[in-house]
This record gives structure tokens, sequence and C-alpha cells, in this order.
């Protein structure tokens, strides 16, 4: 998923991207979404997530990544 993907659609809130063959989220791939709250990245390929790549998601409720996902999502903004 290239950076500023969804540069103009600051207002979104919920965003499926579900089943797109995406293998790779960049740094900036979802700059501009500060008010996002709904994410699902489920079954897709992504192999590679760049530090810092959700940090802007101060109102993100839902997040859902495919469950065959090995790598690891080093973010300031996800508690477990």
């Amino acid at each position: 998923l290239e950076n500023n993907s969804f540069r103009n659609l600051v207002n979104l809130r919920v965003l499926d991207l579900s089943s797109n063959q995406l293998s790779e989220i960049f740094k900036y791939s979802f700059n501009s979404l500060v008010k996002l709250e709904w994410l699902s990245l489920e079954n897709n390929l992504v192999r590679k997530v760049a530090k810092q790549a959700f940090d802007q998601f101060a109102k993100l409720r839902f997040f859902s990544l495919d469950e065959q996902f090995k790598g690891q999502i080093k973010q300031k903004r996800f508690f477990y």
C-alpha cells in the first residue's frame, strides 16, 4: 500500500481493505486518516509493516489483520 494512498480522505472513519492482495504497509500508507475508527486488513498477503505505520490512529477502535501475518507490528498506539 503506497504512501499517502488516502491523502484526501481526512474524514474517513471506516476502511475495509480485506482481500486486496496487499503485501506491504509503508510508514505513510495511512497518512491523513486521523479520524479512522475501523480498519480491516484481513485476507491479504501482508508480510511487512513499517514502524509507525499506524501511529496517527488516535481514534481507532477496531483493527483486524490476517491471522497468517507472522511479522511484528511495533506501534505506540496499540495496547494488548
